[in-house]
């Protein structure tokens, strides 16, 4: 038995084809033994890590429910079989659930961040991309979904956001406290140089002095400026 090669814009694998930019070949003895086939692709899902993957019918119902969906919202797969899955999506943020179902309707890719529903009843941020599961006829049999969960990387975006803000702080802070005795001595030197004549030596160092404290005093506000918000 050979595998079966691109046919056109789709892929076919006995009476399921997928988009051909997710065609994945396979060795003809795998193909040949049903049985290996099917560990492989047990394997496959149940051992994918983190990320999220399953299968729901067009009418939402679950067919395929991995490990990482079990960890990730803490149910198990017998218990999900036949659920809804339109009833474990939020919106995260606003309209990005019902975009993704009129999507699945279509028979259209789609990706993006939504919100799972966990056993405990809060919201599990997972980015997801979305793709219907076409028969031979092009016509959508069911939807499958790869996900990961974002909780963690948020939570890291968080704790960066604040550590970013305390550095900010920290750096206006003592940005502040240099830049007023820094002014203190530009002006000091100012006033000297303007309060006689001075023999050459002198004036130079006082100008000298006034010139860099110039520098460092754009220098400060320079880094103040960096720091601000947008």
């Amino acid at each position: 038995m050979t595998a079966p090669e691109p046919d056109g814009d789709s892929n076919t694998l006995g009476k399921v084809r997928a988009p051909a930019d997710s065609y994945a070949r396979v060795h003809p003895d795998v193909l040949a033994d049903p049985h290996l086939l099917y560990q492989l692709l047990v394997g496959l899902i149940q051992h994918t890590g983190r990320f999220i993957l399953t299968v729901s019918t067009m009418k939402s119902e679950i067919l395929l429910w991995n490990r990482a969906a079990e960890r990730a919202l803490d149910r198990k797969a017998d218990d999900m079989f036949g659920t809804a899955m339109t009833s474990l999506l939020f919106d995260v943020p606003k309209g990005r659930v019902s975009a993704a179902l009129e999507a699945k309707a279509r028979a259209e890719t789609w990706s993006g961040i939504i919100g799972a529903l966990h056993s405990d009843g809060r919201l599990v941020p997972i980015r997801a991309r979305i793709a219907a599961i076409l028969d031979s006829h092009a016509q959508p049999v069911a939807t499958a979904s790869v996900a990961y969960d974002m909780s963690e990387q948020i939570s890291l975006d968080a704790d960066l956001e604040r550590s970013n803000q305390r550095l900010g702080e920290f750096v206006a802070a003592t940005a502040h406290d240099l830049a007023e005795p820094l002014r203190g001595v530009r002006r000091f030197a100012e006033l000297l140089a303007e309060s006689g004549d001075w023999d050459p030596e002198p004036a130079e160092l006082l100008a000298t002095i006034t010139s860099q404290a110039a520098k460092l005093d754009t220098y400060i506000t320079e880094v103040l400026a960096s720091i601000q918000p947008n």
